[in-house]
């Protein structure tokens, strides 16, 4: 093999590691019903979708629990475009008077648990919804690390 070829081989090697990496935070949307299913909650795609906000010109896909509560999903391109959308809703709440909703940062997803009732307030879903998203944060690290 020439060096030329060697060196060549040798990028693509390393390009291959680095998207590896990079996507080892990427979530699918089947991986989040999957792990809120393991936690016993059923979450339904709203017939109707409900875009709370745009977070950096990403919209969220809205799920309906049992109760009528709503759970909103933002999928980004990466971990770092989840916290510059998180930002960004931060700036927009300033806005408005209104209910925050119970915020989940995993991976490259944002998780907005919209409950019923006073900010701060118990919720049915909230400690549930803690353990999916810590869930498919274990799996997220073991993908990591299997990857390494």
């Amino acid at each position: 093999m020439s060096n030329a070829m060697r060196k060549l081989v040798l990028v693509l090697l390393m390009l291959t590691l680095m998207t590896a990496c990079a996507n080892g935070k990427k979530l699918s949307s089947e991986q989040l019903l999957e792990s809120f299913k393991a936690e016993g909650i059923s979450l339904v795609k709203a017939s109707k979708q409900k875009n709370y906000f745009v977070l950096k010109g990403k919209k969220s896909v809205t799920y309906t629990l049992d109760n009528g509560e709503d759970v909103a999903v933002y999928l980004f391109r990466s971990e770092k475009k989840r916290k510059q959308g998180l930002k960004d809703f931060n700036r927009q709440k300033a806005k408005y008077d209104m209910q925050i909703p119970e915020i989940y940062e995993v991976g490259d997803a944002l998780v907005f648990y919209w409950y019923k009732g006073e900010t701060g307030s118990p919720t049915t879903y909230g400690d549930l919804i803690r353990k999916a998203v810590d869930r498919l944060e274990r799996q997220l690290s073991e993908t990591a690390q299997a990857g390494s």
